[in-house]
């Protein structure tokens, strides 16, 4: 089954009367360059099946203006943090400072009811403060409450290879099946990795070479692919003895920690 969650009723209902306010269908993909193999593929990937171009991170003044303009979607590669102690300081690490959650939460006029979804790839991002004196503290209920239909957001430091096939896989479920609503997206992506095996592994890394452009990207994912295949039952008997299956990304590390707030 799928859930999702609401930080409150309030917001609920708030969303329930934005169907009447049209989305946008363009991506806002920003990153933060790091030359990791899997984040450049995974924003690559991602253009491409959006038809949009990635941008470096901006300046914090610029992130601002560019989240009032008319998107369907945000995607946040990057960093961030949640203070337990002060959860209105949590922030996202931006090139010239942080983006305070306060900051946003107050910030005058953000209209994001053109946004449906808002999927920030940052660690911590998804976790909110356990009082129920303030339902909107943890960017989710934030988000929500400047009316974008959806966020995902992550619960704790995520694996770099598992994220990037769990948000390539969502964004191709994402792009081809628009009529599904995000949390439901999520959840069967989530599926996918949680059950991908070896030989499915093998013929994914030929997926991502057929899908990237640069030769040295290509040759690597290929690369990959033969290596998995020319010592799968060795791989399999190793992962067995390690964690009781012989599915590389059936611990709930891999997955559970991406969350999605919002509409179901």
């Amino acid at each position: 089954f799928t859930t999702t969650y609401l930080p409150s009723l309030q917001i609920g209902l708030n969303l329930q009367t934005l169907n009447q306010i049209p989305l946008a269908n363009s991506c806002l993909n920003l990153h933060q360059p790091t030359g990791d193999i899997y984040i450049e593929t995974t924003k690559e990937i991602i253009d491409k099946l959006t038809e949009t171009t990635a941008r470096p991170l901006p300046s914090k003044a610029e992130f601002l203006k560019l989240l009032q303009t008319r998107h369907g979607t945000l995607q946040f590669t990057g960093h961030g943090r949640y203070n337990p102690e002060e959860p209105e300081n949590s922030y996202l690490n931006l090139p010239d400072e942080q983006l305070l959650l306060q900051e946003l939460r107050h910030y005058p006029q953000l209209d994001l009811s053109s946004y449906r979804l808002i999927c920030l790839t940052a660690c911590e991002s998804g976790i909110t403060t356990g009082s129920l004196l303030d339902e909107y503290v943890g960017w989710g209920g934030v988000l929500l409450a400047k009316q974008a239909r959806a966020v995902i957001s992550t619960l704790w430091s995520v694996d770099v290879r598992s994220s990037a096939f769990l948000m390539i896989k969502f964004y191709e479920i994402f792009t081809t099946e628009p009529q599904k609503s995000a949390p439901r997206i999520l959840r069967k992506a989530q599926q996918w990795l949680s059950t991908l095996d070896y030989e499915g592994l093998a013929d994914w890394y030929d997926h991502l070479a057929d899908m990237v452009s640069g030769g040295c990207d290509r040759d690597f994912f290929r690369t990959a692919a033969a290596k998995l295949r020319d010592n799968i039952d060795k791989l399999k008997d190793e992962q067995m003895k390690k964690t009781g299956s012989d599915r590389p990304f059936t611990n709930p590390y891999h997955w559970a920690g991406f969350v999605c707030t919002g509409l179901l």
